[in-house]
């Protein structure tokens, strides 16, 4: 029975507007009918504001007044102003939202040097206010938060050991115990990510690094292939059949030719050519390049290419 009250009370609350809410809680407050006033407040949620609170100050005194501004749930955020008006003192009305945790009139009257004199720090993290913790060392708060704005600032403070925790290792790869940490644990995507951002492992290169590890199947997958061929690092192309890379930088005792032929039939002419520099007379006499034999002095076997 009490529970179909109630919701015929909250149905009868959403009917008024807040002008008519307000205007029944002056009425209240003029007729002196305290419980009914508690009850419109605190149960029903009737809507309060300033006007509101100059009644209550006028018929119902002011115990009523604090009690108002702590239950009141639905409210115009100017009693802030009220509330600094009452208390003579805005610190006092500063200390009393906090308290309360009001987070809408915080927003709007309490600044982030208030709230760090008061040490309010839980309500620093629920206004997402991650550049003002950290610059007052919360790092604990800005772990507890970890959204991407809480681990920048972290980045930001070098707090690589927070990071770790995370798992935020993207956020490593800025600094450089960060790095550090991704080359010991071989989180090589990491290493490569860090490398192109232009970081370094104790002023090496993470290329070097990287080889160094034996990660040339995965520089060879990040398209590094002129830094594999410069330090003469074949297998990853021998194995993926990279020919025409091998052939290009005149590698060619690596070079299948045969396969390289069977695979790249379009480019006949310049695996040929590759074959002449390569002095691989046989190759070219097997597909009677006749003309090449001669022209490079090959002449035996250009004279029996004639016969086979």
């Amino acid at each position: 029975m009490e529970q179909n009250n109630f919701k015929r009370k909250k149905n009868l609350t959403n009917l008024l507007s807040e002008e008519s809410q307000a205007q029944i809680l002056i009425e209240l407050s003029i007729h002196r009918r305290v419980s009914e006033f508690h009850s419109k407040v605190a149960v029903q949620k009737f809507f309060v504001n300033i006007e509101v609170l100059f009644y209550v100050e006028a018929f119902l005194g002011a115990a009523e007044v604090e009690w108002t501004l702590r239950h009141a749930e639905r409210y115009d955020i100017k009693i802030f102003l009220f509330a600094a008006r009452f208390y003579k003192d805005t610190q006092r009305a500063v200390d009393l939202f906090i308290g309360l945790k009001r987070l809408d009139i915080i927003k709007n009257f309490i600044s982030s040097d208030e709230l760090v004199n008061a040490e309010a720090w839980d309500v620093l993290k629920k206004l997402g206010k991650v550049e003002v913790l950290g610059y007052h060392g919360r790092f604990e708060e800005l772990k507890k938060m970890n959204t991407s704005e809480a681990r920048a600032v972290l980045k930001q403070f070098k707090r690589v050991d927070d990071l770790i925790e995370l798992q935020a290792y993207e956020e490593l790869v800025w600094l450089e115990k960060g790095v550090e940490y991704l080359v010991d644990s071989e989180k090589w995507e990491l290493v490569y990510f860090a490398h192109e951002k232009g970081m370094t492992y104790h002023g090496k290169s993470l290329l070097n690094v990287l080889l160094e590890a034996h990660q040339e199947d995965f520089l060879y997958n990040q398209n590094e292939k002129e830094f594999l061929l410069k330090n003469k690092k074949l297998r990853p192309f021998i194995k993926h059949r990279d020919y025409e890379a091998l052939a290009d930088n005149a590698f060619y005792e690596a070079v299948d030719w045969e396969v390289f032929l069977t695979i790249m039939p379009s480019k006949a002419g310049k695996i040929f050519e590759h074959a002449v520099d390569a002095e691989n007379w046989n190759f070219l006499a097997k597909h009677h390049k006749r003309w090449l034999l001669f022209k490079n002095g090959q002449y035996s076997l250009w004279l029996n290419s004639f016969f086979k």
